[in-house]
């Protein structure tokens, strides 16, 4: 018998489960607080409508994307030029894994235009597609997906979202539709501007076998002329 087992106690050999179960939920709570610091960011941000005027005093702001799809088909990673202007207007410029211009994206108010520019095929619109090149995507407004990656909430019948202690900056956020039901998780937020965004978004669809990531990065913020 070797010292390791002679030594060892009924007690100790309890415990281990016990530590490694405490482990675990130390490191779940880590994961979850390294996703957001509550107290780097302005104890007044903690109300949406206080960062919606917040942002809405930038000119723009661009950011650096990287858009990692993995779905049955396979997994393959895009880069994307991303413009806010104002939290109402979005454009994105998707490209290839080559840097050549795959996609160009406006969000503008209540509508949508799509540029496939590969093939010249245009879509516009009020409602956003169900899918994308074979992609199914989450069933939400062009409205509701700007909030959605500027981490703000989203008021609809299909939307439920649980949100960072006493706070209102969304954790995850549960959409359901014909498809299945998509989870957000919010895994990172980051200051701009002394603006909490999300700097690492995760889509899940779990019926569909499909996962999309979006990495942002760069931030680099416009401040509006004569803005107080």
């Amino acid at each position: 018998m070797s010292d390791l087992n002679r030594n060892s106690s009924p007690n100790s050999i309890y415990c281990q489960p016990v530590f490694v179960i405490a482990l675990w939920l130390s490191l779940q709570s880590c994961a979850s607080t390294t996703a957001f610091h509550q107290n780097t960011f302005r104890p007044d941000f903690i109300n949406s409508e206080k960062r919606i005027e917040a942002f809405d005093k930038l000119g723009q702001l661009n950011a650096d994307a990287i858009i990692g799809i993995d779905s049955p088909d396979g997994t393959f990673s895009l880069p994307a030029d991303i413009q806010f202007r104002t939290a109402d207007t979005l454009f994105i410029q998707i490209y290839d894994p080559l840097g050549r211009k795959l996609a160009y994206v406006e969000l503008n108010g209540v509508d949508y235009s799509i540029l496939l520019q590969r093939n010249g095929t245009f879509l516009s619109g009020s409602d956003l597609p169900k899918e994308l090149s074979g992609i199914e995507l989450p069933a939400v407004r062009p409205e509701d997906f700007k909030r959605l990656l500027l981490g703000l909430p989203v008021s609809s019948p299909s939307v439920q979202t649980t949100y960072f202690n006493n706070t209102t900056y969304p954790k995850s956020v549960m959409i359901g539709n014909e498809a299945g039901t998509w989870k957000i998780r919010y895994r990172l937020y980051e200051s701009v501007n002394d603006i909490p965004l999300p700097s690492e978004i995760s889509f899940r669809n779990r019926k569909a076998n499909v996962e999309i990531q979006i990495q942002l990065s760069n931030f680099s913020p416009t401040l509006r002329k004569f803005a107080q």
